[in-house]
C-alpha cells in the first residue's frame, strides 16, 4: 500500500506531465482560504510546542562561535552582508566563486568530463530503444512504467563504458536506476550485456 508521501509524489509527477505544476496554494492567504489558515494554525502550534519543550535551547550560538563562523565565511567569500534599500547583492556570485576549482568537492584535478561524440544522437538512441522494444535490458521495466514509477525516461547505455564506442552492438536500453547500479560492477555487466547482444545479432 502506498504511503501518503508516495501518493503525493505520484500526483505531482502526473500534474507536471500534464503541464499543471502550479502549487495548489499559489496566491492564497490564511484570510482568503480555510486550508491555508488551517496549515498556518498547525505550524504555529508545532512551533509553540517545540519552544515549550525547550527546543530553542538545543543549539547555542556563543559570540565566540559566531565570530569564528563569520571569519571562515569571509575567507571563503560566502559572507552575506546586509543590502541597503534599493541596492543590489551578489550572493550567488560569491558562493560560486568560493566553490571554484580545488575548493569544490567534485574537483578532479582540472580534468573536464569527456563529451559524447556526434554520432551518439537522438536518432541513434531511438533506434536502440526500438530494437530493445522500449524495455530496460536489466530489470525489464517498460518505458511507460519507468515514467510512472521513476519519473524519468529510458536511457541508452554503453556496454563497454566507452563513450566513444557508439556501435549499435555496444549500446542497450536501461532505466535510470539500472544505469546507476551497473556502475558498481562494470566487468560483470559488460559480460552480461554482451551475451544478450550476441543473442540479438545472432
Amino acid at each position: 500500500m502506498d504511503t501518503q508521501s508516495q501518493k503525493l509524489k505520484r500526483a505531482w509527477i502526473t500534474r507536471r506531465r500534464n503541464g499543471n505544476d502550479i502549487p495548489w496554494n499559489k496566491g492564497l492567504t490564511a484570510k482568503t482560504d480555510k486550508r491555508v489558515a488551517k496549515n498556518v494554525e498547525l505550524s504555529t502550534a508545532t512551533i509553540r510546542k517545540q519552544y515549550a519543550n525547550g527546543r530553542k535551547n538545543d543549539i547555542q550560538h556563543t559570540s565566540k562561535a559566531l565570530k569564528k563562523q563569520t571569519e571562515t565565511k569571509r575567507k571563503r567569500g560566502t559572507i552575506i552582508t546586509p543590502v541597503k534599500k534599493g541596492g543590489t547583492h551578489n550572493w550567488g556570485g560569491k558562493i560560486s566563486e568560493a566553490m571554484k576549482g580545488e575548493r569544490n568537492p567534485s574537483w578532479a584535478g582540472g580534468l573536464s568530463p569527456s563529451q559524447y561524440p556526434r554520432e551518439f544522437n537522438v536518432r541513434l538512441k531511438e533506434r536502440i530503444k526500438q530494437r530493445d522494444n522500449y524495455t530496460c535490458q536489466r530489470c525489464g521495466i517498460s518505458g511507460i512504467e519507468c515514467l510512472k514509477k521513476v519519473g524519468r525516461k529510458l536511457v541508452i547505455n554503453h556496454i563497454d563504458f566507452n563513450k566513444n564506442n557508439c556501435k549499435e552492438n555496444n549500446l542497450n536500453t536501461l532505466c535510470s536506476r539500472c544505469n546507476i547500479q551497473i556502475n558498481q560492477d562494470r566487468e560483470y555487466w559488460t559480460k552480461f550485456f554482451n551475451e544478450k547482444i550476441k543473442q540479438i545479432y545472432a
